[in-house]
């Protein structure tokens, strides 16, 4: 079972002329690296003027804010979404 946090508007795409492509991060624990990673990607996609992006924020059941800060981010910009597992289910 997983929760979803919705974005700043419900519908994320590419526009007409750009692609989109969708980085998709598995994260558990890392409060205090989300948001930089998310300003590494947005900066590295400011360069990319052909493509719109989209960030899926996968939270495997965080016990520090993770998924505080994710949520954050993703009430502040359209392109930020999270899911989070309602147990810790590792990855594999």
């Amino acid at each position: 079972m997983t929760s979803t946090i919705p974005s700043a508007e419900s519908e994320v795409g590419a526009s007409a002329s750009r692609r989109l492509i969708s980085v998709v991060i598995p994260v558990l624990n890392e409060q205090h690296n989300i948001v930089p990673a998310y300003e590494a990607i947005r900066r590295v996609f400011e360069q990319l003027p052909a493509f719109d992006f989209e960030i899926l924020f996968s939270d495997n059941h965080s016990q520090d804010r993770t998924f505080e800060a994710i949520a954050e981010l993703a009430r502040s910009d359209r392109r930020v979404r999270a899911v989070r597992f309602i147990h810790n289910y590792g990855f594999q």
